[in-house]
């Protein structure tokens, strides 16, 4: 199993995470558990 580090980020109104080492790879949700859930299927 591949292990990736993200970042998650306040954005005001919503939150935001990218890959460390994959600047390509983003994703967003309401929630940080939304956003979680959203990395996992953009990676």
């Amino acid at each position: 199993m591949t292990e990736y580090s993200i970042v998650i980020e306040d954005a005001g109104s919503n939150f935001s995470a990218s890959v460390v080492d994959h600047g390509d790879c983003v994703a967003t949700g309401y929630t940080v558990e939304e956003v979680e859930n959203t990395m996992r299927e953009a990676i």
